[in-house]
């Protein structure tokens, strides 16, 4: 297994399916090897034996029912799709499914109203997998799933926790000189910034620190959740492709 994909959704669908964007243009799709797991209400892991990168890599199918029926969706790329049967050769398929996607997209149509969402996609290390491996990966999830809630504080800490056990797989000192650090030492001093900056969060969010509660909520924000959420799934791809 190289990677996980975790699809959420927030009403009821069901014969999710998940194919490898194996060439993104002009197209090409292939099974990730395993069905959808369901974790919890509507949450499905899904493994993949491809080591997938981005939502991009990967096109999720599902059915919702609408008006009484089931009717086939595709999401890729952040874009959700009713898959149109009408054109000629329309079979179902992802791959077609993929390029109706595409053009939708290039036509500049913005994004449906998402029914599942990809919410995150973590290439899993090459050598042995870990628990805490699994705990980060789970975590980071939790950040994304607080996030698409608009809970930005739940969010920051949960990536916090995140950023914490990551530390712990990079160096414990690291070299006054930013020039004379190797990579390693580089990503320990990103989670360490990373951390600060939530630690100071909740610092300045506490109620110690501003009687007034909306002083304390200026810390917590989107802004602030993408960047500690996005920095710690960045620098978790970079050591878990070299773990």
């Amino acid at each position: 297994m190289r990677s996980v994909v975790f699809v959420e959704a927030d009403e009821p669908i069901d014969d999710i399916t998940a194919y490898y964007v194996t060439n993104q243009d002009p197209g090409g799709t292939t099974s990730v090897g395993h069905s959808a797991f369901q974790v919890s209400t509507g949450v499905w892991r899904v493994r993949s034996e491809f080591l997938l990168r981005s939502v991009k890599d990967v096109i999720v199918g599902y059915r919702r029912v609408t008006g009484g029926r089931k009717v086939q969706w595709f999401q890729w790329g952040g874009f959700d799709h009713e898959y149109d049967w009408s054109p000629p050769g329309a079979d179902g398929s992802p791959l077609s499914a993929l390029h109706q996607i595409r053009k939708a997209a290039l036509s500049g149509q913005g994004p449906e109203q998402r029914a599942a969402a990809v919410t995150m996609v973590v290439a899993l290390p090459q050598g042995q997998v870990t628990d805490d491996h699994r705990v980060i990966v789970e975590r980071l999830t939790e950040a994304r799933r607080q996030l698409d809630k608009k809970e930005w504080k739940a969010s920051i800490a949960a990536a916090r926790e995140a950023c914490e056990l990551l530390r712990k797989m990079r160096p414990a000192t690291i070299r006054a000189r930013p020039q004379e650090r190797d990579l390693a030492e580089r990503e320990a001093a990103i989670l360490d910034n990373l951390t600060s900056l939530a630690d100071s969060l909740f610092a300045y969010g506490s109620a110690s620190a501003h009687p007034d509660a909306h002083l304390r909520d200026i810390a917590w924000n989107r802004e602030h959740a993408v960047l500690i959420l996005g920095g710690a799934a960045s620098v978790a791809q970079l050591i878990f492709a070299r773990t």
